[in-house]
């Protein structure tokens, strides 16, 4: 049942969950009933949430509120709560919310970045089902595809053989994806530094690193000390290549501030321009309001930063489908001019 309800507590819902509870929390209100408020809110819009805030209410009971929130978040929110107690309530759920709202604005851009590509790949493969299931078959029957030309008879085999075996193209497509997402997540050879210069490499590399900046940023605000042990524990979470870069940082960090530590890692982790500002700023006394302000200013600059990321992509495909309407014209004309 706590994976279930984990899965229904999302990065947008905690967001809106955790600021509610900081708004209440701010004006003076007891946690356990701010708790009560904000699961009444929730009754019949999720029984699930309202199930998880009334854990979190009964856990206060029993003084494990660190342990029970645990079971909902990832370690980079429960290393907030873990200064549960000692700090301000209002600031840790404030904390949270911005963590959980940086993921989702992060994961919002990446989907919105890659939303042309995904839509360009799905219309080509469409477009080659029905030319193989309606069109080809009858151009055969006019003229025989041995006598057209050789770019044709690609262009016309790819097609009759997506519309016999529609089943088996998705098939290979998820086992390519499958692939994909076993490589992103988990190589960390040294092939990795230039595959993470090129999407959509460039953006995993984005949104891990941008998530960990954040996640750092806010356990700082709440008074957890950046050293070793606080990455060692974030990594925790992460996949195979994010605990890869992690660590590399987490080797440095006892001798130097956070921005050189990341340069001095040389993986461009968790991004050249974040590390440079942030190497600058670790060095202020106040740095961690002044380095939220920019990185504030960053985030809403991602979106066009994972668009520019992408153009490449976007322009391949591009070239692709035109190439590929361009031979199915000819293809027509051909046919035509044959039947003439």
């Amino acid at each position: 049942m706590s994976v279930l309800r984990r899965a229904l507590f999302s990065r947008r819902i905690r967001a809106e969950v955790w600021q509610m509870l900081a708004d209440l929390t701010g004006t003076g209100m007891e946690l356990g009933r701010a708790l009560d408020l904000v699961g009444r809110t929730f009754a019949t819009r999720s029984p699930g949430i309202r199930a998880i805030l009334a854990d979190l209410r009964r856990s206060l009971a029993s003084d494990r509120f660190r342990e029970t929130v645990r079971n909902y978040v990832p370690e980079s929110e429960a290393l907030i709560f873990s200064k549960f107690g000692s700090v301000n309530d209002a600031d840790l759920f404030r904390a949270a919310a911005r963590i959980s709202r940086v993921e989702a604005e992060i994961q919002k851009a990446i989907v919105s970045a890659i939303a042309r590509p995904a839509f360009l790949l799905l219309i080509m493969v469409v477009l080659l089902y029905f030319l193989g299931k309606d069109f080809y078959p009858v151009l055969t029957l006019v003229a025989p595809m041995e006598s057209w030309p050789q770019t044709w008879q690609v262009v016309a085999g790819i097609s009759l053989w997506v519309a016999a075996n529609p089943l088996m193209l998705f098939l290979y497509l998820g086992l390519i994806y499958l692939a994909y997402k076993l490589v992103q997540r988990g190589y960390v050879g040294p092939f990795r530094k230039h595959l993470d210069k090129v999407p959509p490499f460039s953006l995993y590399r984005l949104s891990v690193g941008a998530t960990f900046t954040f996640v750092v940023l806010e356990n700082a605000a709440v008074g957890n000390a950046i050293n070793s042990s606080l990455l060692r524990a974030l990594s925790k979470d992460a996949s195979r290549y994010g605990r890869s870069r992690i660590m590399a940082i987490a080797k440095h960090v006892s001798a130097m501030n956070l921005g050189a530590a990341a340069i001095e890692a040389g993986e461009n982790f968790p991004d050249p321009e974040l590390n440079a500002v942030l190497e600058a700023y670790s060095e202020q006394k106040d740095w961690v309001d002044n380095f939220r302000k920019y990185a504030e200013t960053w985030l809403l600059r991602l979106e066009a930063k994972v668009k520019a990321a992408v153009a490449v992509l976007n322009m391949a495909l591009l070239i692709i489908a035109a190439a590929f309407i361009a031979v199915v014209g000819r293809t027509i004309f051909g046919i035509v001019n044959i039947i003439n």
